[in-house]
């Protein structure tokens, strides 16, 4: 009795640095960059090379999206609300 391999689809194709930042209009340094920032979308590295899935493309550029320009991010709002205590402070002091 012959046994069958059983070949498991690959339902996603993996996108290379150049053609994301080719899409983004960005550099490949800087996606690279990113990466060793850990900024970005996730990333596979396979031997040398290294590829993006389309649902991490889709995910980092959903988690970018913005209504408007004055929305920022948590981070960013923690920040300039540090930003201007600091500057508050300092005019306190005069």
């Amino acid at each position: 009795m012959e046994q069958k391999k059983k070949v498991i689809p690959l339902e996603t194709t993996l996108i290379e640095p150049e053609d994301l930042a080719q899409r983004w209009k960005i550099t490949t340094i800087t996606l690279a960059q990113w990466r060793w920032n850990g900024k970005g979308p996730r990333s596979i590295k396979i031997g040398r090379n290294t590829f993006y899935r389309p649902k991490d493309i889709e995910a980092f550029e959903e988690q970018k999206a913005k209504h408007s320009t004055t929305n920022t991010s948590d981070e960013d709002f923690f920040e300039v609300i540090m930003e201007n205590e600091n500057k508050n402070r300092g005019r306190n002091k005069r």
